[in-house]
């Protein structure tokens, strides 16, 4: 009877670990994803805020505001 609690047991906690790993995995997929687009969203922007710069660039000091 022992055993066979001990047997239910892990199956138990195997089958646990086996779901928190798949909802880890999941997660990290999905922040991924979001990560990604929000990066590339932001670099979007970026050339956009680029091409509508009006005025030159330059690294002189006295010309940063």
């Amino acid at each position: 009877e022992m055993e066979e609690k001990n047997i239910f047991l892990e199956h138990e906690l195997r089958s646990m670990t086996d779901s928190a790993k798949e909802r880890i995995r999941h997660v990290s997929e999905d922040v991924y994803k979001r990560v990604a687009q929000t990066l590339n969203d932001e670099i979007k922007r970026l050339y956009t805020l680029i091409e509508e710069f009006d005025r030159p660039f330059t690294s002189e000091r006295n010309q940063i505001p």
